[in-house]
Protein backbone atom coordinates (compact mmCIF):
# COMPACT_ATOMS: atom_id res chain seq x y z
CA UNK A 1 0.00 0.00 0.00
CA UNK A 2 0.97 3.41 -0.54
CA UNK A 3 0.38 6.97 1.33
CA UNK A 4 -1.90 9.19 -0.76
CA UNK A 5 -0.54 10.55 -3.69
CA UNK A 6 1.90 7.39 -3.53
CA UNK A 7 2.97 6.13 -6.66
CA UNK A 8 1.34 2.87 -6.19
CA UNK A 9 -2.60 4.32 -5.84
CA UNK A 10 -5.18 4.61 -8.67
CA UNK A 11 -7.05 7.47 -8.99
CA UNK A 12 -11.00 7.36 -8.69
CA UNK A 13 -12.39 6.88 -12.34
CA UNK A 14 -14.35 9.79 -11.96
CA UNK A 15 -11.66 12.43 -10.38
CA UNK A 16 -7.81 12.55 -10.50
CA UNK A 17 -7.60 12.23 -6.85
CA UNK A 18 -5.26 8.71 -6.03
CA UNK A 19 -7.77 6.77 -3.67
CA UNK A 20 -7.39 2.90 -4.52
CA UNK A 21 -4.52 0.91 -3.88
CA UNK A 22 -3.69 -1.23 -6.72
CA UNK A 23 -4.10 -4.23 -4.52
CA UNK A 24 -3.93 -7.94 -6.04
CA UNK A 25 -7.19 -9.64 -6.53
CA UNK A 26 -6.42 -13.64 -6.54
CA UNK A 27 -8.69 -16.50 -7.52
CA UNK A 28 -8.40 -20.27 -7.77
CA UNK A 29 -10.56 -22.96 -8.56
CA UNK A 30 -10.50 -26.99 -9.03
CA UNK A 31 -10.29 -28.31 -12.39
CA UNK A 32 -10.78 -32.17 -12.65
CA UNK A 33 -8.07 -34.75 -11.99
CA UNK A 34 -5.18 -34.51 -12.99
CA UNK A 35 -5.37 -31.00 -14.39
CA UNK A 36 -4.03 -27.79 -13.12
CA UNK A 37 -6.40 -24.92 -11.09
CA UNK A 38 -8.09 -21.97 -12.74
CA UNK A 39 -5.32 -19.58 -11.20
CA UNK A 40 -6.29 -15.51 -11.43
CA UNK A 41 -3.63 -13.44 -9.85
CA UNK A 42 -3.93 -9.62 -11.08
CA UNK A 43 -4.32 -6.01 -9.78
CA UNK A 44 -6.99 -3.88 -10.54
CA UNK A 45 -4.71 -1.46 -12.24
CA UNK A 46 -4.50 -1.54 -15.88
CA UNK A 47 -0.28 -2.67 -15.79
CA UNK A 48 1.64 -3.07 -12.66
CA UNK A 49 3.44 -0.47 -11.03
CA UNK A 50 6.97 -1.61 -12.00
CA UNK A 51 6.33 -1.35 -15.56
CA UNK A 52 5.80 2.33 -15.26
CA UNK A 53 8.76 2.92 -13.14
CA UNK A 54 10.97 0.93 -15.69
CA UNK A 55 9.54 3.26 -18.54
CA UNK A 56 10.88 6.10 -16.44
CA UNK A 57 13.97 5.20 -15.85
CA UNK A 58 14.82 4.57 -19.35
CA UNK A 59 12.41 7.38 -20.69
CA UNK A 60 10.23 5.51 -22.99
CA UNK A 61 6.29 5.95 -23.25
CA UNK A 62 3.57 4.50 -21.19
CA UNK A 63 0.50 3.78 -23.46
CA UNK A 64 -2.02 6.00 -23.05
CA UNK A 65 -4.95 4.65 -20.11
CA UNK A 66 -2.11 3.75 -17.68
CA UNK A 67 -2.10 6.75 -15.86
CA UNK A 68 -2.62 10.33 -14.86
CA UNK A 69 0.09 13.26 -13.40
CA UNK A 70 -0.31 15.38 -10.63
CA UNK A 71 -2.88 17.20 -12.16
CA UNK A 72 -4.80 14.61 -12.74
CA UNK A 73 -4.41 14.57 -16.50
CA UNK A 74 -3.33 11.93 -18.87
CA UNK A 75 -0.52 11.27 -19.74
CA UNK A 76 2.23 9.33 -21.83
CA UNK A 77 4.84 10.45 -19.58
CA UNK A 78 6.24 7.75 -17.36
CA UNK A 79 7.92 10.07 -15.05
CA UNK A 80 5.09 11.91 -14.47
CA UNK A 81 2.94 8.90 -14.28
CA UNK A 82 5.44 7.73 -11.19
CA UNK A 83 4.22 11.15 -9.62
CA UNK A 84 1.12 11.21 -10.55
CA UNK A 85 -1.03 7.96 -10.29
CA UNK A 86 -1.81 4.57 -11.91
CA UNK A 87 -5.42 4.37 -13.58
CA UNK A 88 -7.72 1.20 -12.94
CA UNK A 89 -8.23 -1.14 -15.21
CA UNK A 90 -11.72 -1.01 -17.56
CA UNK A 91 -12.46 2.27 -16.65
CA UNK A 92 -15.19 2.71 -14.31
CA UNK A 93 -16.07 -0.78 -13.92
CA UNK A 94 -12.30 -1.43 -12.50
CA UNK A 95 -12.21 1.04 -10.41
CA UNK A 96 -15.49 -0.82 -8.57
CA UNK A 97 -13.44 -3.88 -8.24
CA UNK A 98 -10.79 -1.98 -6.76
CA UNK A 99 -12.85 -0.39 -4.33
CA UNK A 100 -14.23 -3.76 -3.46
CA UNK A 101 -10.98 -4.94 -3.03
CA UNK A 102 -9.86 -2.22 -1.27
CA UNK A 103 -12.91 -3.00 1.00
CA UNK A 104 -12.02 -6.70 1.09
CA UNK A 105 -8.01 -5.96 2.08
CA UNK A 106 -8.67 -3.22 4.25
CA UNK A 107 -12.00 -2.86 5.28
CA UNK A 108 -12.59 -6.13 6.46
CA UNK A 109 -9.43 -6.81 7.95
CA UNK A 110 -9.18 -3.64 9.97
CA UNK A 111 -5.71 -2.97 8.40
CA UNK A 112 -5.51 0.55 6.76
CA UNK A 113 -7.36 2.67 4.19
CA UNK A 114 -4.52 2.83 0.95
CA UNK A 115 -4.84 6.85 1.05
CA UNK A 116 -3.79 6.19 5.16
CA UNK A 117 -1.52 3.97 4.79
CA UNK A 118 1.69 4.79 5.09
CA UNK A 119 4.69 4.90 2.24
CA UNK A 120 5.89 1.41 1.63
CA UNK A 121 8.60 2.85 -0.30
CA UNK A 122 9.82 5.40 2.07
CA UNK A 123 10.40 2.86 4.80
CA UNK A 124 9.19 5.16 7.68
CA UNK A 125 6.66 2.56 9.00
CA UNK A 126 4.47 -0.21 8.27
CA UNK A 127 1.93 0.43 5.75
CA UNK A 128 -0.65 -1.94 7.65
CA UNK A 129 -1.48 -3.69 5.08
CA UNK A 130 -4.32 -5.99 4.95
CA UNK A 131 -5.32 -9.40 3.79
CA UNK A 132 -8.59 -11.24 3.76
CA UNK A 133 -9.04 -14.74 2.44
CA UNK A 134 -12.71 -16.30 1.67
CA UNK A 135 -12.51 -19.87 0.55
CA UNK A 136 -15.46 -22.02 -0.47
CA UNK A 137 -16.16 -25.55 -1.41
CA UNK A 138 -17.65 -25.65 -4.63
CA UNK A 139 -18.43 -29.48 -4.64
CA UNK A 140 -20.07 -29.11 -1.74
CA UNK A 141 -22.91 -27.67 -3.64
CA UNK A 142 -22.09 -28.97 -7.08
CA UNK A 143 -20.24 -32.48 -7.03
CA UNK A 144 -19.11 -32.13 -10.43
CA UNK A 145 -18.12 -28.47 -10.09
CA UNK A 146 -14.13 -30.01 -10.91
CA UNK A 147 -15.14 -31.96 -13.71
CA UNK A 148 -17.52 -29.20 -15.35
CA UNK A 149 -14.80 -26.20 -14.93
CA UNK A 150 -12.36 -28.81 -16.65
CA UNK A 151 -14.59 -28.85 -19.72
Amino acid sequence: MAVANGPALMAAAAGGKPVYCTNPLAFGAPTAEPGEPLVIDQASSATAFVNIVKAAETGAAIPEGWAIDESGEPTSDAREAVRGAMLPFGGYKGANIALMVEILAAGISGASWSIDAADYRAGHGSPSAGLTILAVAPTETSPQFRRRLGD
